[in-house]
């Protein structure tokens, strides 16, 4: 269900499978290369010790949690850094809480991030232009992040909610 209360936190969050092709190695770089900013992993894996041995004072590591429903409202800004990828449920998550992602153009996540509107692409591993995305999204003002936040909103609404989705599968039977 897309979710009307807007996300109050200033987390720029990762949430996944600490694995290569997730790259939660690359998430570590951009928080380290912006240097300011609330960065929190949701997430565990085979990278996991590597990860907060080398990033943790700049990326705080919260482990595998479960239920995320508590957590959704702390974050601003989702962080999709995979090398590989189909349509994550994380960004569909995040865009139905009103939360932009900044992801690479892996997959179908350039179907559902619309750049300057419900997130930003860049290229996987480009570390320099995701980061640069960050900092543009903390420099703009609290009423461009509630445009954006709504038009994430809008966008599952309209392309993934059961009422945009039901006239499709109705049709199939």
């Amino acid at each position: 269900p897309v979710h009307e209360a807007m996300a109050t936190g200033s987390q720029i969050a990762f949430i996944g499978r600490l694995s290569d092709e997730k790259g939660p190695d690359i998430f570590c770089e951009i928080a380290h290369r912006v240097g300011v900013g609330t960065w929190d992993v949701y997430g565990d894996g085979p990278l996991r010790g590597e990860l907060e041995d080398r990033y943790r004072e700049h990326v705080h590591f919260h482990g595998l949690v479960i239920d995320l429903r508590e957590v959704w409202r702390t974050i601003s800004l989702t962080v999709i850094s995979s090398r590989a990828e189909g349509l994550p449920l994380v960004a569909l998550e995040s865009l139905a809480h009103g939360i932009p992602v900044i992801a690479a153009r892996v997959g179908a996540l350039d179907q559902v991030i619309i750049p300057g509107e419900t997130g930003f692409l860049c290229d996987v591993g480009d570390i320099a232009t995701a980061a640069n995305h960050v900092e543009q999204w903390l420099a703009f003002d609290a009423g461009k992040k509630a445009a954006m936040a709504a038009a994430c909103r809008d966008k599952i609404r309209a392309d993934y909610s059961a009422a945009s989705r039901l006239p499709d599968i109705l049709s199939i039977y």
